[in-house]
Order: structure tokens, then sequence, then C-alpha cells
């Protein structure tokens, strides 16, 4: 099962990598700050590193910010993007035509960017992605937020006796069966930590469902475990 973990620059220090696939970094959403990441000879220091995949959030669709947010970085070791907005078809492919076009400022391979879609966020997802989309060939997987949609919703609660109540089932089941159709990766949340009774019990079922990945709380990945 292969794993994945979100954080923020503060928090790079104190993170295991050991096993570690996939590695997101959040940016700091405010338009004023201009290193959304972090200094860049110490983010350029993790991207150069060997052990995880590491990939940037952003969260908005404009070209300008797009280019400002990732200028300041060594995006050759930059494994992609994971965007948390994309509702539909033509948000996906204006995200792949701009980075098509930093892939060409930057001398890079095409489709070097890959994409991870997140949904949760907003009330709507694809309900397919066609196969012959230009930006298919960028996507690399397909992951859900129950934190995302529990804020969406206004919500309580996650979880009933240690299972996904239903809006969490239905993005959950929804993001599989659109990552299977594109024969892509599909990213599960997982609800527990590491050392929390019934953690190996639930990933043993989130691989017999069919996903191939896990999003780990960032508790999970530090190395104070």
């Amino acid at each position: 099962m292969l794993t994945l973990c979100t954080c923020h620059t503060d928090e790079l220090s104190q993170l295991k990598m050991d096993g570690l696939n996939y590695l997101v970094l959040k940016s700091h959403r405010s338009p004023q700050y201009q290193l959304p990441f972090g200094e860049p000879a110490l983010i350029n220091s993790y991207l150069r590193q060997e052990q995880a995949d590491i990939f940037f959030e952003l969260p908005f669709l404009q070209e300008e910010a797009l280019h400002n947010a990732l200028a300041p970085y060594d995006l050759k070791y930059l494994k992609g993007i994971v965007c948390p907005i994309i509702t539909t078809i033509a948000d996906l492919e204006k995200l792949h035509l701009i980075l098509s076009t930093i892939e060409i400022e930057w001398g890079l391979p095409v489709n070097h960017f890959k994409l991870i879609l997140e949904f949760g966020a907003k009330a709507q997802i694809p309900n397919l992605i066609p196969n012959n989309s230009p930006a298919t060939g960028r996507i690399l997987a397909i992951k859900w937020n129950p934190q995302s949609l529990q804020d969406l919703l206004g919500a309580q609660e996650q979880l009933e006796n240690t299972k996904w109540l239903p809006p969490y089932e239905i993005l959950r089941n929804k993001c599989l069966l659109m990552a299977k159709s594109l024969q892509i990766i599909a990213i599960d949340a997982c609800p527990l930590e590491k050392t929390d009774i019934g953690y190996q019990k639930y990933i043993q079922s989130s691989r017999q469902l069919g996903f191939d990945a896990i999003s780990l709380q960032t508790y999970s990945c530090k190395s104070i475990n």
C-alpha cells in the first residue's frame, strides 16, 4: 500500500520520510506571501532527496498566481501538483494548459508535472473524466479529503462506530470508481493514527476495496512515533 502525507513546511523537520511515497506540501494561502512553500534553499533540498515524490498543493487556477507560486523553486525535481478545487473538465484542462506552458518555459518534458486531484472542498466533482482529454495523461491519482468535506458540510462528525457517515462514504466510493475508470492510483483517507486500535484493519479493508494508496494523518508521519 502506497502512503501519502500532507504537511506545512514548518513540519518538515519532524517528518519520518522512510516508507513515505508521496509528500504534499501545503501552501500559505495569503496572496501577499511571496514564498508560498517557504525558503527556496530549504524546499529545494527536500525536492532533491530521493525518499518521496514531492507535490505542491495549489488551491487556485489563475495562471499568474501559479507561475508566481512555482517560480522560486527548482521545478525539475518537483513531482507535481495537488489541486483541491477542480470541479469541471474545463477546470482540469485549464490547469493542464498552464502547467504545459510552465514546462515549456523551464525546458521540462511534456507532462513532467503530474496531478493528484483531491475532492471534498467543493460541492461537486466531475462525473467522468474522458480518456481522450489532453489532461488525462497528466493525472497520477485521485484522492478524497474528509476534513474538507466536513468543513464544506458544516458537519459535527465524520464517523459513526469507526465507519464513515453516508456523505463521506459516497465521496469515497465515487473517487475510487473514477480512479479505476481512468486506471490511475486511488488514494483513500485514513481516519486513524498508526497507534490506534483498528488502524491495520482499516488499511487491509481499504486495500481489499480496491484503493492503491492511503493518505495518513500528519501525526502518523512524524518521527516522534
